[in-house]
């Protein structure tokens, strides 16, 4: 509860700081675990679930811009399903440019100045921005890497979408973990998005039961 007080109604802020705990767990989990470990609905519902608004047949409370004007309400399970819909697009373009190395498939799905975290340390501006990271990206990758993208979450405009993959810079196997948060415009193209991963050296495959 302190964290509710702490973020206040910032619950993206909440939701990004969640989502590095969820995925510092499914490392220990991944190493430590000597049963089955707990499927994605039951992780997310222990890190993140809490903490997202529930539907109740009420209007969902939603950010004000820096202008400080409210934005009109659309109905809210409309927009779910618009949102729903866009991070599925952004995941398929995602699970198949990444190992076709198809950029322009990719940078498509970001507005033209959404801006990319590859990490908070590590921001790309607009689209040209994203092109850019991701051509370095997959000019070292010598090999198709393996991918595979979990079902979106969604919370308003935004979605969480988990991801694992297996790339080969150099011809190294290198297997990564993540997680990310992606935020649409009214046109469903990316206006943000923000990528929190580990990444360990090795082919390593998901967890059958984190990508069923």
């Amino acid at each position: 509860m302190l964290l509710r007080h702490e973020y206040g109604p910032d619950r993206v802020g909440l939701s990004i700081y969640l989502a590095g705990q969820l995925f510092d767990a499914t490392g220990d989990l991944l190493r430590l675990a000597g049963h089955r470990p707990p499927t994605p609905a039951e992780l997310f519902e222990r890190f993140l679930g809490w903490a997202a608004p529930r539907l109740n047949g009420t209007r969902r409370p939603r950010m004000s811009p820096a202008d400080g004007r409210h934005p009109p309400s659309p109905d809210t399970r409309s927009t779910i399903m618009d949102v729903r819909d866009a991070a599925r697009r952004w995941a398929d373009a995602w699970a198949q440019g990444w190992p076709a190395r198809d950029v322009a498939r990719i940078v498509d799905r970001q507005a033209e100045d959404g801006d990319h975290w590859a990490s908070m340390f590590r921001p790309y501006r607009g689209r040209a921005g994203l092109r850019s990271y991701v051509e370095t990206c997959f000019g070292e990758e010598t090999r198709p890497a393996e991918v595979w993208f979990g079902e979106p979450r969604i919370d308003g405009d935004t979605a969480t979408i988990e991801y694992w993959a297996v790339t080969y810079p150099y011809d190294e196997p290198v297997t990564i973990s993540g997680c990310t948060l992606v935020r649409f415009d009214a046109e469903g193209l990316v206006t943000e998005s923000r990528d929190y991963s580990h990444s360990t050296e090795g082919r390593f495959l998901p967890p059958t039961s984190l990508f069923p």
